[in-house]
């Protein structure tokens, strides 16, 4: 990533260091959550996000069509280190505002027990996500005062089926 960039198509980053970088023992938390799965970024012009993200080195690896109250969309996936980044917006540019970070997805390897420990009043019961052999349950975040959008996911489960066409392997970006 250059330095000195103080955001990617309107999204504030900070900057960290690699060199000598050693991340700290994960240490086990009582809800079973055990690390973040994937950004959700919304933009009004998927075109222009997508050129941004590819300027700093990050590389689309799949996009499939969707919907939005209805309209055509299209979501289009990257992988940053060992985290997914999902950009959704309409097929046709909706405004020149920025991209903005809508959620996050983190994973739990038993997303049963996730949901017990966070309760009904926290969470969703879980359900069978849009990729295949995953789970996903929402957190009530409007309930809880949180603005940006909370899942758990189970863990990722790669298939010949989920290498299909114009897809790639679940596996990261190598860092060369």
């Amino acid at each position: 990533m250059p330095l000195g960039l103080a955001n990617i198509d309107g999204i504030a980053i900070r900057q960290c260091e690699q060199s000598g970088y050693r991340p700290e023992p994960v240490v086990a938390h009582p809800n079973g959550i055990s690390r973040l799965d994937h950004v959700v970024v919304a933009t009004p012009d998927v075109d222009r996000t997508i050129q941004s993200f590819a300027a700093v080195g990050w590389e689309l690896r799949r996009q499939r069509p969707t919907a939005i109250d209805g309209a055509p969309a299209t979501q289009s996936f990257f992988w940053a280190g060992d985290v997914i980044l999902e950009v959704v917006g309409p097929d046709a540019v909706s405004g020149d505002g920025p991209a903005t970070i809508w959620g996050l997805a983190f994973v739990s390897a038993d997303i049963d027990a996730t949901c017990t420990w966070l309760g009904p009043l926290r969470c969703r019961p879980p359900s069978e996500a849009v990729q295949g052999r995953r789970r996903i349950a929402t957190l009530l975040t409007g309930d809880l005062g949180i603005l940006t959008r909370v899942a758990v996911m189970s863990p990722h489960h790669p298939t010949p089926r989920t290498l299909g066409v114009n897809q790639t392997s679940i596996s990261p970006l190598s860092s060369s």
